[in-house]
């Protein structure tokens, strides 16, 4: 048994010589997602900005399929690393039946580089 080691760890070794690391990403998709209007009453001369939304992001190729995904945190930033490519950036709803609502943004990712994505849903307050 001793004596097939060194031709186990032969075999083992030729057969990774072939095998390239997969690349990490160096760019992707960066932005945040908001969500408004937040009051249900807004007067003249009274703020009621649009806050940051946390939320589930799903990431399709040009051909439809899911690639990646994320979440954007609490203060709405999220960051997701691609390759180069063509993409569609897709929040989820946080519950179903939920009148809040947001469309899918299309984007291009250039070799490292980040392009920067802003998602607005919209509260279903009037």
């Amino acid at each position: 048994m001793l004596r097939r080691w060194p031709l186990i760890l032969l075999s083992l070794l030729t057969a990774c010589a072939g095998l390239r690391p997969t690349p990490v990403p160096t760019g992707g998709v960066m932005g945040r997602v908001w969500i408004g209007p937040i009051c249900p009453v807004v007067r003249e001369g009274e703020a009621c900005p649009d806050q940051p939304f946390q939320t589930q992001l799903v990431v399709q190729d040009s051909r439809g399929r899911t690639v990646a995904g994320g979440r954007s945190d609490a203060r709405g930033f999220f960051r997701i690393p691609l390759p180069p490519g063509d993409y569609t950036l897709i929040p989820e709803l946080p519950n179903p039946g939920s009148p809040a609502d947001a469309s899918s943004v299309e984007f291009h990712v250039e070799p490292d580089a980040w392009t920067e994505v802003t998602l607005n849903f919209d509260s279903g307050i009037r």
